[in-house]
């Protein structure tokens, strides 16, 4: 049995800013050590060589083999996980969207979306469907990014690029990307530093919403960017969104990666047959949480509960 367990962001509420979307934070950084430290403490933490090998049925995974990821590319990886991880001597492995490397493809758009409710100076906006959401406070800002952010998933990615570019022209906020995107240079420190880089697509679109040639592009893509700049990268993915559908699983296949990660919940209890879709539980669970949904029954059931397709 494996257990996986995702990240994305990790920071302290006070530090949150106008940039950053608050629901991508998964924990603060003392929750996070508290994790860890019981993840060492009742687990073993394996890295990605150890993950492939036991894929390729060439390595037994431990009692109790649970593998770490974090999505994205935030700047707190390295300033604020990258550390916890080290002291406690937790592999990791750290999913990048390629094209973000550096904020080059600006801000991602739920970070654009929640920069325009956040700095608009108008006190309510109007949803896609017609109604009306207050802007008066934070809550009720971030209540107004989580009915975009559920919106705009379920548009192409045309669309949903139309979407944020019309709703800042409304509200009057250009959205910038700041600094959270680390840099290749950083990337580079933090593989020579031991961290397993892996590919999250180029632009973090949904996949099973790109045609055949946007699919290859960004599967394909990712992978290169990574070899180009980082000399190599392990063959795992993790699909954003989770998003991923048989014609998605397939161009993962064909482009040569052994696994990938999703957001279904539960253990892998039969790891080679669903290389492809291993499940992974979300930090955002908090420490007592997640402690119970690590569990093995719990975590059987879990994987019950959440069919992989």
């Amino acid at each position: 049995m494996l257990r996986a367990v995702l990240y994305h962001r990790v920071a302290a509420d006070a530090t949150e800013s106008h940039l950053l979307a608050p629901g991508l934070r998964t924990v603060e950084p003392a929750a996070l050590q508290r994790q860890l430290r019981h993840l060492v403490r009742r687990y073993h933490p394996v890295n990605a060589d150890e993950l492939l090998a036991a894929i390729d049925g060439k390595h037994k995974l431990p009692r109790g083999a649970v593998v770490i990821t974090f999505d994205d590319g935030y700047r707190d990886f390295q300033d604020i996980a990258w550390p916890l991880l080290k002291q406690y001597k937790v592999p990791v492995i750290l999913f990048v969207p390629t094209a973000h490397v550096g904020g080059n493809a600006g801000p991602f758009w739920w970070d654009a979306v929640w920069q325009i409710l956040s700095r608009t100076t108008q006190r309510s906006v109007q949803l896609r469907d017609g109604k009306v959401r207050a802007l008066t406070d934070r809550a009720h800002r971030l209540e107004a990014w989580q009915n975009f952010d559920v919106d705009l998933k379920r548009l192409s990615p045309r669309a949903r690029r139309a979407a944020v570019r019309e709703l800042g022209d409304r509200l009057g906020v250009e959205p910038s990307v700041g600094s959270s995107h680390l840099s290749w240079k950083e990337l580079r420190r933090l593989a020579g530093d031991g961290v397993a880089i892996a590919a999250h697509s180029q632009t973090h679109e949904l996949l099973d919403q790109l045609d055949a040639r946007a699919l290859q592009a960004e599967i394909t893509g990712s992978r290169e960017d990574l070899v180009r700049e980082l000399g190599g990268t392990p063959p795992i993915f993790a699909y954003p969104n989770g998003n991923a559908d048989a014609r998605v699983v397939s161009a993962v296949k064909a482009a040569g990666f052994h696994a990938a990660f999703g957001v279904r919940r539960g253990a892998n209890r039969h790891l080679r047959e669903h290389p492809l879709l291993l499940r992974r539980d979300h930090g955002a669970l908090g420490p007592a949480r997640l402690r119970l949904a690590l569990l093995g029954p719990v975590a059987a059931i879990r994987a019950r509960l959440t069919p992989l397709q």
